[in-house]
This record gives C-alpha cells, sequence and structure tokens, in this order.
C-alpha cells in the first residue's frame, strides 16, 4: 500500500471514529435507562400501552374490556387522573399518540405472551419502549450538531446534552407522552438545520409536516412548536411552507374528524384550552423563575452547562441575531416557557427536575451549537478555552444529576411525596424550598422532612385531628385522608407583592414561625382542636396498606394531641404490630425512652407488647409524639430504600391497672 492510500485509509478511520463513539454512547444510554432504579411507569404514562393493547385486539381505543382485568382495576383510579369516562366508556386521559405509534412494539411484546393489563408486564414493556427511544435521542442530538460544528465538538454536545438533562432523566424513566415528541422535535430541527446549512437542497416538506402533527398528536404543549416552525419556514421559504402546512393540516383534520367521531368533540379533553385557566396558576414571572431556577424544577439548576451556552449566545448576539435558526431556538423556548407555565400543573407532577420542558432541550442544544460555532470563528482561544471548560465542568455536574441521581437514586422520586407527605402536587410551595433541593434528597432528610410536616400540620389542622382520648386506639388508619389543606390558599397568596414585603419584613424580624420559600412565605394558621375526628397523624410511615403500615424510616412517630386528663398516675402502652425481620424497637414517649419491644419476623399479623411508663411523661393541651426507634429497619431491595421495620396496626395508652 503506497503513503498515499494509507493516509487515506488513516484519515477515513478517524472521520468514522466519533460515528462510533456516538453509537457506543447511543447504546450505553439505552442500557442505563433499561437498567434505572427509577420509574414513573405507574403514573400518567401507565395506561398508554393498554391502549396499543386495546386498538390491537379491540379495535378501539377505549379501555372498557380491560375494566376489571387492568392492574389496578379502573375502579381504583381517582376522579381526575390518567383514566376519564365519557359518554359511558372508560379513555385514557393522556394523548394517545405514543399509544397509536406503539402499535407495531405491543404486537411484538404481546405475541410474546406479555400483557399490557398486568402491572409487571406494562412496566417492563415501557422501560424497554423508552430505553429505546432515549437511545434515539443521542445520534439525533450528534446528527443536529454535525450541520454547525465538527465531529468532536458534535459528539461531547450530544454526549453531555443527552446525559446531562432530561433527555436522559425524564424519557428514560417511563414512557411519557415527551418520549416521542421529543424524537419528532429533534428530526423536524435536522431537516430544518440540514437545509439552513447548505447540506441538502430542500427541508423536505413533506417529512416536516409529519414531524409537526407527530410532535402535536403525542402531545398537545407541542402546538407552540409547531406554529412556531410555521412561521420560520413562512419567512423563510414560502415554497416550502406551504407543502409542509398542508400536509400537517390534513393530518390534523383527519385527527379532529376521528375526535369528534369517538369523543362528540373536536379536541379530546387533554387538549383543552380550559387547561391552562387553573386554579394551581401563579404570576407568570414565579412560573419562569420555577422553570429556570427553582431548586427542584429549574432546568439551568439541573443543566447548569445550558447557563454557559445563555452566556455565550449573549457573548456573540450581535452575530447569532443575523442567523434565523437562532431566533426559531429563542422564541420556541420563550412560547414553550409561557404554555408550560400556564399548563394544569405547571411544575409537571411527580417527576424529576424540569420534565414540563424536556421537549425543549433540543432549543437550548440548538443554541449552544450555533454559539459554540461563533465562539470557534470569532471568539479568542483563552474565552474559547474557558467557554469549553465550563461548559465541561457543569456538563459533569448535569451528568451527575440526571444520569446517576435521576435513573438511580429512589429517594429523589420519593422527594415528591408519594409516600410520605408533602406531596408536590398539594405543596407546590416545596419546589422552592432552597433547604432541600430534589437532586440532594435521601432517606434522613426526608424523614425529618415529613416529621416537621407533620408537626406543622398538627398545630395548624386541628379541625381535621381531634383529641385523642386516653384508653381509646390509635389505628393504622387513625389519620385523616389530608393535612395543611389551607396551604394552598397560603401558597398563591404568598406571591402577591404585598405578602413578599410582609414576608421578608417578617424573616428580617426573625419570627419563629417564620418559613421562606423564595419567592414566598407562609405562616401557620392555627385552629382550635375538636373532639370525634381523626386521632392522630403519622410521621415516617408509608401508607395504608389492609390493616396495617409500613415504618419507612428508621425512627418513626405518632403524633396526637391530649386534652384535660388525669396524668398523675402510672400508664400503659400496648403495641399491636407485625415486622420485616426479627425487630428490637425502642419507645420513646415525648423524647424518653420507656422501653424496648421486642417482635418476630416473618409476619405482618400483629403481635401485642406492652410497656409501663409514668403518665407525667404525656403532656395535657398539647402534641405528643411516641417514636419507635427500629435500627434493625433494612430496605426490601435497591428501588425501594424503604427501611421497612414494623407492619403498625395500633396502639393504645390507658392507666395501669
Amino acid at each position: 500500500m503506497t503513503p498515499d492510500k494509507r493516509s487515506e485509509t488513516a484519515l477515513a478511520r478517524a472521520a468514522r471514529l466519533p460515528a462510533l463513539l456516538v453509537a457506543a454512547l447511543s447504546l450505553m444510554i439505552g442500557l442505563l435507562t433499561y437498567q434505572d432504579h427509577v420509574s414513573y411507569a405507574i403514573s400518567d404514562p401507565h395506561l398508554s400501552l393498554l391502549v396499543s393493547q386495546a386498538i390491537i385486539e379491540h379495535g378501539t381505543v377505549r379501555l372498557d374490556a380491560y375494566q376489571e382485568a387492568a392492574e389496578p382495576p379502573f375502579a381504583t383510579y381517582p376522579e381526575s387522573g390518567a383514566l376519564a369516562q365519557r359518554n359511558g366508556h372508560y379513555y385514557y386521559f393522556h394523548p394517545i399518540g405514543s399509544s397509536v405509534l406503539a402499535v407495531p412494539y405491543v404486537a411484538v411484546v404481546r405475541a410474546l405472551g406479555y400483557d399490557m393489563a398486568i402491572l409487571a408486564d406494562n412496566h417492563l414493556a415501557q422501560d424497554v419502549l423508552s430505553a429505546i427511544l432515549c437511545a434515539l435521542a443521542a445520534p439525533l442530538v450528534y446528527a443536529l450538531c454535525r450541520c454547525f460544528v465538527g465531529p468532536w465538538s458534535s459528539l461531547a454536545i450530544a454526549a453531555i446534552s443527552t446525559l446531562g438533562s432530561a433527555l436522559v432523566s425524564t424519557m428514560g424513566t417511563a414512557l411519557w407522552s415527551i418520549d416521542f415528541t421529543t424524537l419528532f422535535v429533534l428530526l423536524t430541527l435536522w431537516l430544518l438545520a440540514r437545509h439552513e446549512a447548505g447540506l441538502a437542497p430542500t427541508p423536505r416538506p413533506v417529512w416536516l409536516g409529519i414531524c409537526l402533527f407527530g410532535a402535536y398528536f403525542c402531545r398537545a404543549s407541542a402546538a407552540g412548536f409547531v406554529l412556531v416552525v410555521l412561521l420560520y419556514l413562512f419567512w423563510r421559504s414560502r415554497r416550502h411552507f406551504w407543502p409542509a402546512a398542508t400536509v400537517a393540516l390534513f393530518l390534523l383534520l383527519l385527527f379532529l374528524g376521528y375526535s369528534t367521531y369517538e369523543h362528540s368533540s373536536p379536541f379530546p379533553q387533554y387538549y383543552s384550552v380550559d387547561r391552562l385557566a387553573t386554579h394551581t396558576a401563579i404570576p407568570l414571572w414565579v412560573a419562569f423563575y420555577a422553570h429556570l431556577l427553582s431548586p427542584s424544577r429549574g432546568v439551568l439548576i439541573f443543566s447548569p452547562m445550558f447557563a454557559v451556552a445563555i452566556l455565550a449566545a449573549l457573548a456573540q448576539l450581535k452575530r447569532l441575531a443575523k442567523q434565523p435558526l437562532f431566533w426559531l431556538s429563542v422564541v420556541w423556548f420563550g412560547a414553550h416557557l409561557v404554555i408550560s407555565s400556564r399548563g394544569a400543573r405547571w411544575w409537571g407532577g411527580h417527576s424529576f427536575g424540569p420534565r414540563i420542558l424536556t421537549e425543549a432541550i433540543p432549543a437550548l442544544i440548538l443554541l449552544t451549537t450555533l454559539s459554540w460555532r461563533e465562539l470557534q470563528r470569532h471568539a479568542r482561544p483563552g474565552a474559547r478555552w474557558l467557554a469549553a471548560a465550563a461548559y465541561i465542568l457543569l456538563g459533569a455536574w448535569a451528568i451527575y444529576v440526571n444520569t446517576y441521581l435521576g435513573l438511580f437514586d429512589v429517594n429523589t422520586a420519593h422527594w415528591n411525596g408519594a409516600i410520605m407527605p408533602p406531596d408536590v402536587d398539594n405543596h407546590p410551595e416545596y419546589l422552592f424550598d432552597w433547604e432541600m433541593p430534589q437532586f440532594l434528597a435521601n432517606r434522613e432528610d426526608l424523614c425529618t422532612r415529613n416529621l416537621d410536616y407533620m408537626r406543622d400540620g398538627l398545630e395548624m389542622d386541628r379541625q381535621q385531628v381531634g383529641l385523642y382520648q386516653l384508653g381509646s386506639q390509635i389505628s393504622y388508619d387513625s389519620d385523616p385522608d389530608g393535612i395543611r389543606g389551607a396551604d394552598r390558599e397560603a401558597y398563591l397568596e404568598g406571591f402577591r407583592p404585598a405578602s413578599i414585603l410582609r414576608s421578608l419584613v417578617e424573616l428580617a424580624s426573625k419570627q419563629p414561625e417564620a418559613r421562606l420559600y423564595f419567592p414566598m412565605m407562609m405562616q401557620a394558621t392555627r385552629q382550635p382542636a375538636y373532639p370525634g375526628a381523626k386521632n392522630a397523624v403519622f410521621a415516617g410511615w408509608s401508607g395504608r396498606e389492609g390493616g396495617y403500615r409500613w415504618s419507612q424510616c428508621e425512627t418513626p412517630h405518632i403524633l396526637f394531641r391530649l386534652g384535660e386528663e388525669d396524668l398523675d398516675r402510672a400508664y400503659q402502652l400496648e403495641i399491636a404490630s407485625g415486622a420485616f425481620g426479627e425487630q428490637q424497637v425502642t419507645v420513646l414517649v415525648n423524647g424518653v425512652e420507656i422501653g424496648r419491644a421486642s417482635f418476630a419476623g416473618g409476619t405482618i399479623s400483629p403481635a401485642v407488647r406492652a410497656l409501663a411508663f409514668d403518665g407525667r411523661l404525656l403532656r395535657r393541651n398539647e402534641v405528643n409524639e411516641i417514636a419507635f426507634h427500629i435500627p434493625g429497619a433494612a430496605a426490601a431491595n435497591p428501588e425501594d430504600p424503604r427501611l421497612l421495620g414494623l407492619a403498625f396496626a395500633w396502639l393504645r395508652l390507658a392507666p395501669q391497672d
């Protein structure tokens, strides 16, 4: 082989290397997301693949045939959630686009014997499909970047932008409607970028129309993206605008016709604009802060390397302002921010970080790529190296947060409060709490937060939690369904300018009950106690199960309030509980140890233990706490960090005979 031939071969191999590394990156992302410990499959996406199965087996999107067979049964679903009833039929509330696109996949897994009505099969199928879609995002991001920068820069941006963003931590945790939508968005941007960069004679307008409709079909909030892209095409090339708009409109009309036939309305309920006007609405500037910089939903907190891209864009603004795709990314991201901020649950419900902005992450990736191209062309070497170093360092942090914590640390999922309150859907104010951001959640802090929340709740919500009568039982279901119901009003009121000013004054004066959730403050509003209501609250325990509730923390508490009682005598505490493994439990009354009780393991059938103590440890007309220190509590499996110790059934405090 001649030297020239060898040189050409070496260059060809070097050119192929980035592509091979992208393939390896894609495979790694697929494996990581498939093996993750965090799953939101039981939430909004739970019925998506069941709709696919209904299409295959019954030729309809109605879920009536699975009313009894589905796990969990439809009768157990809340009135508002993933399941909706209309015209006497059961429907999946969320968009059916993902369900329709997943029909071939479900047909294959159904032929393999898996049933989407069975919980385990459904979640496994979601895990596999979401991992595949997540893996496909990486090469699409790389292809988009390659339209403007070199292979190694494209590889770096693709790796950091996927592993360090919601493209992994959201798309990889369930089959969200966002998953397919984001791929359609990336395909659309790639088609536009190839044409803009001179790599293709046209942006393939027919395919653009299909991708635009596909994005909207899978997720209603993509309407902003569709509108911005069509305006971009109208501005840049009207001869490409008309075929793209015609295809998208034709597919939309088919969808509206089907919806009218099936739902007696051109738009399914999820697509209704009424969802943008809800009681959870907050001032727009607050929602912007929440989406961009809040500790538990801020995209620039969870993916701070995009802040470098924004700063670089500002530094190169004069040049970038001449590039149409720059304005496309800016206007689209802004439009999506507004739409997301007016949504029913603008924080994205139970999720990790900025889930609701996932489909707009490609706008930030495009901005990153365009900014880096201008830095390469015009910035001084020192400025380029500084920007690259900051991007890589912050990207490494983002990868740790999104790939490791977002996929494998289940405490970040439990931070949402599905098991231990506060539940973020009922208390969005915790999104602003810098004392415990979601990405720093750990079991100990979650237990402490839950205990503080319950203590505050018992003081604030005395109408729901009445007085405990000595001699009666506190059972596993003696707590109210919810406490601190007035928090939402305080939460909304707290964003008014006068409330913020008053809160800052209270904070400066160090009032003991003041708690700051920037940019708002909440004050406890105490109410009188009433007898005859629920008589206790539980801190550090899971929810009610069949006759018991599991401890979730190493030291769970039961809190109750006493009235005027005769405490100048000896009392006996009776505890009925099962156990996870043999447990030696230290029992404390208001912080004072009164003895130890042993519970045999391997059964949830309650055994009764009794401990005597001095009644003067109790407090009249105050909140009392019984704590159970369970050093032998252990997690059942790596995907469930609950420290299972006691399966509590009931307790009783009574005078000793």
